[in-house]
């Protein structure tokens, strides 16, 4: 299955590890709905369940530790 999420950042700087708090808010979004299953996906080391494209910008200056 794949899912688009459009983002709005609420500051103009990205961090370049940005996959660890969208993945963190994700799992936390699905405590909030089922906890239960979010603990059963998040407890399962062995099966990777969320994959990351890259994110494209339309416009954006690249700087040593951030997007903006």
């Amino acid at each position: 299955m794949k899912i688009r999420i459009t983002l709005k950042p609420s500051s103009k700087k990205i961090p370049y590890d940005n996959r660890y708090a969208i993945s963190s808010w994700i799992y936390k979004t699905l405590h909030i709905a089922d906890s239960d299953f979010a603990d059963e996906v998040h407890k399962d080391a062995g099966i990777k369940f969320f994959t990351f494209s890259n994110i494209f910008f339309k416009k954006a200056s690249f700087h040593r530790s951030y997007i903006e």
